[in-house]
């Protein structure tokens, strides 16, 4: 997925029974809000766990 505010590059996505998991390394809060908005998003997630580390 492409978004001009995450760099999906640096931010890891596993799914299991419709629960995604976010990890990785951000560089402000807004691009790990956004990584949540938009896996929440996808058809037929039903819960999303944001472990991204926002950096410095």
């Amino acid at each position: 997925m492409k978004d001009p505010v995450v760099k999906m590059r640096e931010v890891s996505v596993e799914t299991f029974k419709r629960v995604v998991q976010l990890s990785g390394f951000v560089d402000t809060a807004e691009e790990k809000a956004q990584a949540a908005r938009l896996a929440s998003s996808v058809d037929g997630v039903t819960e999303v766990k944001n472990n991204i580390v926002v950096k410095g």
